[in-house]
């Protein structure tokens, strides 16, 4: 059992070492009455009697229902939602679970829950710390509505025969010879009602963000994009409805349209009858910072027509539906409309004539096999279908149209979420130390940073970030069986760096002058027994010959803060000389009153603190 106490004597140590279960303080060499007053004069204020130095608590996840339409294969907490921020990290996954325990910073009350497949869906829901309850069960985020009495003057009927369907040819067709034909079809009186319209194009972003080149550099190396791949119409047949949801194109007159080909149906691109929607997709969805949360967006049912011209809004099972976007007027070096499909080779001849008109990007001048690809990608993010376009060749984000396809559709292609899948980032922590009993409190004495490196690792990564002591030091861990572990090898702080060619007095606290930093690992036996907060990280100052633990580690309260653990991993830690309550003005509340403030180490004076921020 460890005594009460956060420094202790090297002397001790020396002569204790032998035995993993022997106190490592020695109560005469210790003045923690003296230590107490000065922590308290250079923070300025009195130290709450019950301050235990946490940031941290921990919380159980109950999950009262799960997804019914996927297999679940692990169940996680994070701090943001992973299909809207590729930094989503994970603060604990288990196995598939109704309840999973997770240790959350204390300022941080709104969390996510995660359902993962084995594909990489996910299925997120938002919770509060305050509840700690969720429920995966069904809700529609979004509902149809018709549309206001005066806005529409066609109903939502069945539509015209095809012999009333003005047919025309291609742009395609009259440039290159194609016999293929297309006609314009009506808008019904269907809208859709959106309460957060921004969270559908937030997931599309994550994946296909703006200016990304996604096609060139990604897309279709990926399952994601097939090309020649088709929306197919599922069992028994049915209706397939879209809704486009965002444009971010200067072509303010870009529509969309789709064609399709019945099971065993001769599959010609250019022969066959294309269906163009006669409305532009709105301008007003340009910006996404302009787009209100709470949007009512047109809904287009897609038309099917038999062999005999009998319309309908029924698909049957197993046909593939294609899109394709078209431009009219493109002032690009061709003539009248021009279409771009999402079927392999569909846009060869197209190209070549906008590569001999000298109109393309130099990216394409030099890419010999781009004209091939598909310009329509179509994936599955959240359980939602999205449809994406890209409208010309300057950048090939896929993102110029954005639609939401629904009804009778077999599943698509589900889109990587980087935070969900093998890679996923675990959540990370800083330690900042204090080398003295009597110190000055800039907290950058040492400074480590911890990380459990992937969702299947068995260790943590240990970084020294930072020393701004001149004495010797050396770092350690007692793990979970009581052993105390020597970190980097048992070497000093200082020399660490010095090992990496870097001369100075201090590392990384007067200024970044050390950005390599020295990395080992620790094991560790149960992570669901594990708590940064009170993991027992500590140093030992060789030259003083003290022993400094976090407080916490040592179930200490009302201490000098000799060590805290900040969840952050590139927490920014005060510049030398600089007091923890100059750099964090919050600090002082939250050192009187450990229920104030709780978030302090997230409000810095950027100037008078250092980080180095990486992956």
């Amino acid at each position: 059992m460890k005594q009460t106490f956060s420094i202790v004597a090297l002397s001790a140590l020396i002569v204790c070492s032998c035995s993993r279960h022997m106190d490592y303080y020695d109560e005469s060499q210790s003045n923690t009455v003296n230590e107490l007053k000065n922590a308290e004069n250079k923070i300025g204020v009195t130290i709450d009697p019950s301050q235990s130095w946490v940031l941290t608590e921990k919380h159980t996840l109950h999950i009262t229902s799960m997804p019914a339409d996927m297999v679940v294969e692990r169940v996680a907490v994070m701090d943001e939602n992973p299909l809207v921020s590729a930094d989503a990290a994970v603060l604990a996954m288990s196995a598939k679970s109704s309840s999973l325990s997770f240790e959350a910073p204390k300022g941080l009350t709104r969390l996510y829950a995660v359902c993962i497949a084995a594909d990489g869906d996910v299925r997120v829901a938002e919770f509060q710390t305050a509840d700690c309850q969720v429920s995966f069960e069904a809700v529609s985020p979004y509902s149809v509505v018709a549309r206001a009495r005066g806005t529409a003057a066609r109903s939502r009927r069945v539509p015209q025969s095809s012999n009333a369907l003005n047919w025309q040819p291609t742009s395609n067709a009259l440039t290159f010879g194609w016999n293929d034909q297309w006609a314009y079809v009506e808008r019904g009186d269907v809208d859709v009602h959106f309460t957060n319209v921004n969270y559908y194009i937030d997931m599309v972003h994550c994946f296909l963000p703006e200016g990304g080149m996604n096609f060139r550099d990604s897309l279709n190396n990926t399952e994601i994009v097939r090309n020649n791949y088709y929306a197919v119409v599922g069992a028994g047949g049915g209706e397939v409805t879209l809704t486009p949801i965002y444009r971010e194109t200067s072509n303010r007159v870009s529509r969309f349209g789709y064609f399709y080909f019945e099971p065993n149906a001769d599959r010609d691109i250019t022969t066959v009858r294309k269906y163009v929607f006669e409305e532009g997709v709105p301008f007003n969805y340009f910006h996404a910072s302009s787009i209100d949360d709470e949007q009512t967006l047109p809904q287009y049912r897609l038309i099917y027509y038999d062999q005999d011209g009998n319309p309908s809004y029924t698909f049957p099972e197993g046909t593939h539906i294609g899109f394709f976007n078209v431009v009219p007027n493109s002032g690009f070096g061709v003539e009248g409309d021009y279409f771009w499909y999402g079927l392999y080779g569909s846009n060869y001849d197209l190209t070549k004539r906008m590569a001999d008109g000298n109109v393309l990007p130099e990216w394409a001048k030099t890419n010999t096999d781009w004209c091939n690809y598909s310009h329509t990608v179509m994936f599955e993010r959240g359980g939602v279908k999205y449809i994406g376009f890209e409208d010309w060749v300057k950048d090939f984000d896929m993102n110029d149209i954005v639609l939401m396809i629904d009804g009778n559709v077999e599943d698509l292609p589900v889109a990587p979420t980087g935070s969900c899948r093998e890679n996923v980032k675990y959540y990370r922590y800083s330690y900042a130390f204090e080398d003295t009993r009597n110190g000055d409190y800039d907290m950058n004495d040492v400074v480590l940073r911890v990380w459990r490196p992937a969702m299947n690792a068995s260790y943590l990564n240990v970084e020294l970030a930072a020393v701004g002591a001149a004495d010797r030091i050396k770092m350690y861990y007692t793990n979970q069986d009581g052993e105390r572990i020597a970190l980097f090898g048992g070497k000093a702080a200082r020399e660490l760096f010095e090992e990496q060619g870097y001369d100075s007095e201090f590392f990384n606290t007067r200024e970044i002058n050390a950005p390599t930093l020295p990395l080992t690992r620790v094991d560790v036996t149960d992570f669901g027994d594990f708590t940064y907060a009170t993991a027992d990280f500590f140093i030992v100052n060789e030259t003083n010959g003290l022993e400094i633990h976090m407080p916490a580690a040592l179930g200490l309260v009302g201490t000098a803060p000799h060590g805290v653990c900040m969840p952050q991993k590139d927490w920014r830690w005060p510049k030398e000389r600089t007091s923890i309550v100059t750099a964090y003005p919050e600090f002082r509340g939250f050192a009187n009153n450990q229920h104030v403030n709780v978030d302090w180490w997230l409000s810095p004076i950027v100037e008078r603190t250092l980080t180095i921020v990486d992956e």
